[in-house]
């Protein structure tokens, strides 16, 4: 009966997701100069679109994927202080591939909990894919497990042939579908914790017995969060050549939460983070709608 009434409150949340999503845009806010290539500007609470462009079509999400990772794992973990070894094999190998990477150490024990804000902050191909055996036992029953979960939320043009981000043909997205995960994720309070922190200090490790800091790669950037109106809280950056540079984020504004999705903006790691800078001045843009 449990169970029930769990998936019923599910569908009832995902069809209220869908219905907001796919309801019209006012358009509200100009997205005129943006090098972001796919872009959703939403109200938080109602599921309002208040801008968009592309936000249907299929792209590659880098690092955005990591959404769904997380999720994942929260949703697949009873306890979160289980540890788990972090293999040398592995994080040599994401060195060798030039992947971001947490900041444990090869062959630490590491929480579930440590692992998700190593995943989600710095970016952490190792965590993702620890996270992943640790969940399934491999990543390929892991990506399943992500792929019925797209299909649970109604995201009809995502597929994921991996936990991390790789720019295989398997694994895209569009900002609308992102942005439905997304809104449905926060409903998580541990997925909107670590989604609004910008640094943490791990557990002590047998490597690393004062912690390790974990830092969000927003303010890596080293661009203010702050805009004319308002605040970034939080996000999740992604990148790659394919994609671009990516931002899932959240704003206040005026007391209310507004989510944007903007991806395939112009630059790379070693330029200036536009992703972050465009979506600032969106979010900025709406403040000034609001009267701000």
């Amino acid at each position: 009966m449990k169970k029930l009434v769990v998936a019923l409150i599910t569908l009832l949340g995902v069809t209220g997701l869908l219905l907001a999503f796919h309801g019209r845009s006012k358009n509200e806010v100009s997205l005129s100069g943006m090098t972001s290539d796919a872009i959703i500007l939403t109200d938080f609470e109602t599921g309002e679109v208040l801008a968009e462009k592309k936000s249907d079509k299929k792209i590659q999400i880098a690092s955005l994927t990591k959404l769904m990772t997380a999720l994942c794992v929260i949703e697949s973990t009873a306890n979160f202080n289980d540890t788990v070894i972090l293999s040398e094999e592995n994080l040599n190998r994401l060195a060798m591939e030039g992947m971001a990477v947490s900041g444990f150490s090869a062959n630490d024990a590491v929480t579930v909990n440590d692992l998700l804000y190593g995943m989600m902050l710095p970016s952490g191909a190792d965590a993702a894919e620890a996270l992943a055996y640790y969940v399934s036992g491999s990543q390929d029953d892991f990506v399943m497990l992500m792929n019925n979960k797209a299909k649970e939320l109604g995201l009809t043009k995502t597929h994921f042939s991996n936990v991390v981000g790789y720019d295989n043909k398997g694994n895209y997205s569009t900002a609308q579908d992102l942005m439905t995960l997304l809104t449905f994720a926060l409903q998580s309070p541990l997925f909107k914790e670590i989604f609004m922190t910008q640094q943490k200090i791990s557990q002590p490790t047998i490597f690393c017995p004062e912690g390790v800091l974990l830092e969000s790669t927003l303010i890596k950037s080293g661009e203010h969060l702050g805009f004319d109106g308002g605040n970034i809280l939080g996000g999740k950056t992604g990148y790659t050549n394919k994609a671009g540079l990516c931002l899932a984020s959240m704003a206040e504004i005026q007391g209310r939460w507004y989510l944007l999705v903007n991806c395939h903006a112009d630059g790379s790691p070693t330029t200036e983070p536009a992703h972050l800078i465009e979506a600032k001045e969106i979010y900025q843009r709406l403040a000034a709608k609001e009267g701000v």
